[in-house]
């Protein structure tokens, strides 16, 4: 079994697949199950500096605090926080995704990633994608996207996933893909004749938590058939904690539920083509 994390918005760890990678290994050894095998694809290299974008706009907000002294600096640019946290990563992430050119290098960066996994274990079949926020725009893109140019390195991740493995679960978390479809427009025909092509059942298990602004069910927006080779089931987690550990033993707690490490997947019966 193979597994492959695909991160999200302001990454800066090569390693940032580390604590779940932990929590999926405990779950097997429990069942004392054989180990699956993890590699991250991380792509956060090819990204803009965003911290550079941010030290101009610091020096301009200076300059406008030394012209105007009796305006209280926080005034100047409200929720400054805010924009330089979380909004300026997301924003900065997803734009420089959407650049032809970053674009392009950031699917070639996961390919190859991909590659070098099942390069390394050519004797496992079963391939499993865990991605998270951003990393779950640029899977479904990857994926399902019929707008790229001759020779995108999505058609090699494609063909990898057709050719040399079988792609058995999908898993994203905190996922903004419907928004973003508004976007990149892949009809949900795209992804069920992608998946028909295949000869096995694909499962996806798509994870949001209440609170997250971003995250979104996909379920209804993909007309998924009964009879369909794709199941797709959206898991809200409601509790407050925001902890890793905890979200996984949410989702393990519920009734009902197949496991992939320590990640658990509703799993109905599949009608097969």
């Amino acid at each position: 079994m193979l597994v492959f994390f695909i991160h999200g918005v302001a990454e800066s760890k090569v390693k940032f697949a580390e604590p779940l990678k932990t929590l999926i290994q405990k779950e097997f050894s429990q069942k004392r199950q054989i180990l699956p095998h993890f590699h991250s694809g991380f792509y956060a290299d090819i990204l803009n500096n965003k911290g550079k974008i941010w030290n101009f706009i610091h020096q301009d907000l200076e300059k406008t605090k030394q012209a105007n002294p009796h305006i209280n600096q926080e005034d100047i640019l409200r929720g400054k926080e805010l924009r330089q946290g979380f909004i300026s990563d997301f924003i900065g992430d997803a734009f420089t995704y959407l650049n032809h050119t970053r674009g392009r290098k950031i699917r070639q960066s996961i390919t190859e990633h991909l590659e070098d996994l099942i390069k390394n274990h050519p004797e496992e079949e079963e391939l499993h994608i865990v991605a998270h926020s951003m990393g779950t725009v640029i899977l479904w893109d990857m994926l399902f996207s019929d707008q790229f140019q001759f020779g995108d390195a999505a058609f090699n991740f494609r063909s990898l996933i057709d050719e040399q493995v079988k792609l058995k679960t999908i898993t994203t978390m905190g996922s903004p893909v419907i928004l973003f479809n508004m976007l990149l427009d892949i009809q949900s025909e795209q992804v069920k004749q992608k998946c028909k092509l295949q000869k096995y059942p694909l499962r996806w298990l798509n994870v949001i938590h209440s609170s997250d602004m971003i995250a979104y069910p996909i379920s209804s927006s993909l007309e998924i058939k009964e009879d369909s080779n794709i199941s797709v089931i959206d898991k809200f987690i409601f509790d407050n904690a925001n902890s890793l550990e905890n979200t996984v033993r949410q989702i393990a707690n519920f009734p009902g539920v197949r496991t992939l490490g320590n990640v658990t997947v509703h799993t109905p019966p599949l009608k097969r083509n």
